[in-house]
């Protein structure tokens, strides 16, 4: 419920272009951040750049997160 207004503001719909997220560690950030790239990949297919540290990093994402969502979600293996 916490980042239920934070998801609004960083829907394609809502009418904020910028989102400043401030938070700890563990509270759902990397989510709410998956949710967003899920509803470009299925409402709007566009170019998304996520940037990590370091290669490593990115693999990790990709096979631990972005994969996974990927395939969990019928509309986005679709596409």
């Amino acid at each position: 419920p916490y980042l239920r207004a934070i998801m609004e503001a960083m829907t394609l719909s809502h009418p904020a272009r910028r989102v400043t997220f401030v938070k700890s560690a563990q509270v759902g950030g990397s989510e709410a951040a998956l949710n967003l790239i899920g509803q470009i990949m299925d409402e709007t297919p566009a170019p998304v750049l996520v940037m990590l540290p370091s290669i490593e990093m990115m693999r990790g994402y990709n096979r631990l997160k972005l994969d996974p969502m990927i395939r969990a979600s019928p509309s986005l293996a679709a596409r």
